[in-house]
């Protein structure tokens, strides 16, 4: 059994088997143990991560299509260290994705497809155009790059018009362990001239995203205005639903299915949540305005004495029916406000001389318990006649 880290990186790892490895990417394509008796192992420790959403970004202008897995999918499976087990899988987010150099190279196949069937004359042309101006040129097709040269007048380098970023799973992709068996490996090393079928299979392991993943694709505008988009977004729908993408292709492998009014189902769904999402944040915004805006009437009323608060508020709201606010007030108040309301009394006009006589005289408001109480606490307190 062979490891691929040294041994101080496996002691911080955990040991033989990295345990503690958290990225199933890392693991995938560096941290990995070798040999066929233990590949299994290896393929299932990566399928066990537990992955996590990708961010999708939406720059300006973008447009995005949602593609359901109809296949299974094997993205990069050349890549890391064990052989035809590898996939794109993301660094940090232990999520499949597919590389938007990928889809862009699908994509352009796909349409490269469609100059090679059309016909000579103007329709070849727009055609080879067309797939100069989304996918750039030279376009990596010889006979395409040709004829854009001679037919059309190509002959500076130019760049798409059209990005295609890479996709991501909706919401989770679920990864699954695959299996192809061998079934003549003498004969694939050339120690048997006939494949017979008196061998036994040679199980070979691999991760792949398991079938029914819905993937958001991204194209975004790079000049390109909104018929040329919309094209790009063809050749892409073209690409994946009938040429599929990644490998094993013609096994069933990485091909999708477009659904278009599932697509717009779809789009209404994030506009909605969108809009939510907006309404939400603005209650907040308003929510936190008003709590912000009470704060400060408290603290500015706290700041305040007691005949601005009696003046901002009436002598009537101050006395309150019956004088049953003014009492209870007085009542809960601390020695040092009592003081104070009762020097705001003693005034001979203003606020605090009407508050008084209300309390005194006023059929609705008078209070004499609460004058007995006022009363009272100027003469225990030294601090002079009330008025009569």
């Amino acid at each position: 059994m062979n490891s691929t880290a040294l041994n101080r990186v496996k002691e911080l790892l955990g040991g033989d088997a990295f345990p503690k490895c958290e990225s199933a990417s890392l693991r995938l394509e560096k941290f990995v143990r070798l040999g066929d008796n233990i590949k299994k192992a290896e393929i299932e420790a990566v399928v066990s991560k537990t992955a996590g959403r990708i961010a999708l970004p939406k720059p300006k202008g973008s447009i995005s299509i949602i593609a359901k897995l109809g296949g299974r999918l094997i993205v990069n499976q050349a890549g890391g260290v064990l052989e035809n087990a590898g996939l794109c899988i993301h660094p940090h987010c232990n999520a499949p994705y597919i590389p938007g150099s990928a889809l862009k190279g699908c994509a352009r196949h796909a349409a490269w497809q469609a100059w090679n069937e059309a016909e000579c004359g103007d329709a070849k042309i727009n055609a080879a155009k067309e797939v100069a101006a989304i996918f750039g040129y030279p376009t990596g097709e010889r006979g395409l790059d040709e004829y854009l040269k001679t037919q059309c007048g190509f002959s500076n380098a130019q760049s798409g018009e059209v990005a295609f970023l890479s996709a991501v799973p909706e919401t989770t992709a679920r990864l699954v362990v695959d299996i192809v068996n061998c079934h003549h490996k003498e004969y694939y090393a050339r120690k048997k001239p006939d494949a017979t079928d008196d061998e036994l299979p040679v199980p070979s392991f691999f991760p792949s995203v398991e079938a029914g993943a819905r993937f958001v694709f991204t194209l975004v505008p790079r000049g390109a205005d909104s018929e040329l988009l919309a094209r790009a977004k063809h050749w892409l729908v073209l690409a994946l639903t009938q040429n599929g993408i990644g490998a094993k292709t013609s096994a069933g492998y990485g091909w999708f299915e477009y659904d278009e009014a599932a697509e717009a189902e779809a789009e209404n769904r994030r506009k909605k949540e969108a809009a939510e999402k907006v309404a939400k944040a603005q209650a907040a915004a308003e929510m936190a305005r008003l709590e912000a805006e009470q704060a400060a009437t408290r603290a500015r009323r706290a700041s305040m004495g007691v005949l601005e608060r009696w003046q901002e508020s009436g002598a009537l709201a101050v006395c309150g029916k019956g004088g049953k606010t003014f009492a209870k007030n007085f009542a809960s108040a601390d020695d040092d406000m009592k003081s104070e309301i009762v020097r705001a009394l003693q005034f001979p006009d203003g606020i605090g001389a009407d508050v008084w006589q209300m309390l005194r005289t006023d059929k609705k408001r008078k209070n004499q318990a609460a004058v007995d109480a006022v009363f009272k606490w100027a003469k225990d307190h030294n601090l002079g006649r009330m008025p009569q």
